[in-house]
């Protein structure tokens, strides 16, 4: 008696064969989909790449000929191979969904270091502030402030309504520092929580200002900026703006006294005697070309203290201002308005250096 071969079978059945063990065995070893599961809410939609669903439903239908090709080949029983063509379709499932998952999960680690990806402004609110202050410049307010974590008579919101995004719940400050964060134009928090106490300044938000550079700036916890930032890498450029906010704080009562004498108390403690700041070197020549161009009175005043200044001296500026607001003299106005927003500009631009639209 002679057993029949199975030479005739071999062919059909050892490859389907095969390729169902291996597809099992990898099954078994891969995530299936759902085992990351998002936290709800996570990802805005328009940050999941069109890409990796198209890629996934490819891959499901090359598996899906490639195993209708395998069974079409085999001329034996067809039970092993039809297990053969499930556990192939099953596998490119359980593959592509796995990738697209820990795609979607690495993208979502990354935009969570910087910053909540469910609220990135729709468009440039930074372009807009920097827009609107090339127009309208930062004029010496001479405004009350309020002291407060969330003030209620700011001309942040006001100004510039008409030319930021929606800005879904959120304030324009918040606004301003995570799109300077996602940006790439800030690598740290710190940097883009100055930035944007710098943009508020230019728009008149003085509360917003101070309840940003505060905590970098002063060693105690306030109720409106919060518990101290203890070696922020900030800590000059914040109180370079603490400044500025005092000063357009101006012969209103404050903290310590006027804002006026509140601002050379951060003069007093930010630049000692022979301290300087890169900026200033700038700021003096536009500062003489604005002099040049004003008239009267500001003409006058302006040309005599740039002269006897030297370098660009803090001090000195800031009693022309008080002057100015004293005197309530328009012409002496508009050149420390201009000087100003010119200080802004150039305090903005060696915070977070030139603006890109990388998103």
């Amino acid at each position: 008696f002679r057993p029949p071969s199975l030479a005739p079978f071999l062919p059909p059945l050892v490859f389907p064969g095969l390729l169902c063990i291996g597809s099992m065995a990898l099954a078994a070893l891969l995530p299936l989909p759902g085992a990351f599961p998002l936290p709800s809410g996570t990802v805005a939609p328009s940050l999941v790449k069109p890409s990796l669903r198209s890629a996934s439903l490819r891959a499901r239908g090359v598996a899906r000929e490639r195993a209708a090709c395998f069974s079409e080949a085999s001329s034996g029983p067809s039970t092993f191979a039809t297990a053969a063509v499930a556990a192939a379709a099953a596998f490119a499932t359980a593959v592509s969904s796995s990738m697209s998952e820990r795609r979607k999960k690495r993208r979502v680690i990354c935009q969570a270091e910087i910053v909540d990806v469910d609220v990135l402004p729709a468009i440039g609110a930074v372009e807009a502030v920097l827009a609107k202050l090339r127009q309208d410049g930062s004029p010496l307010r001479n405004k009350t402030m309020e002291y407060v974590k969330e003030p209620k008579r700011s001309l942040l919101q006001q100004t510039v309504a008409d030319a930021l995004p929606q800005l879904g719940g959120r304030s324009v400050a918040e606004a301003l520092v995570q799109e300077l964060r996602v940006s790439g134009n800030c690598q740290t928090t710190d940097k883009a929580e100055v930035g944007a106490a710098v943009l508020c300044l230019m728009m008149g938000g003085m509360d917003e200002a101070h309840n940003l550079v505060t905590p970098h700036s002063q060693a105690s916890p306030t109720t409106f900026g919060g518990p101290a930032k203890h070696g922020s890498t900030m800590k000059r450029d914040a109180s370079y703006c603490h400044i500025i906010v005092h000063r357009n704080e101006g012969s209103n009562p404050g903290e310590m006294g006027s804002g006026f004498k509140n601002s050379k108390y951060w003069i007093s403690s930010t630049f000692p005697a022979g301290e300087i700041h890169p900026i200033w070197p700038a700021l003096k020549q536009a500062a003489q070309e604005l002099a040049e161009t004003s008239s009267g009175f500001a003409h006058r005043e302006a040309r005599g203290a740039l002269k006897s200044m030297g370098t660009w001296n803090p001090l000195k500026f800031n009693s022309l201002c008080e002057q100015a607001v004293d005197c309530e003299d328009e012409e002496m106005l508009a050149w420390c308005s201009a000087v100003q927003s010119r200080e802004l500009a150039l305090l903005f631009e060696h915070i977070v250096g030139k603006v890109s639209a990388k998103r």
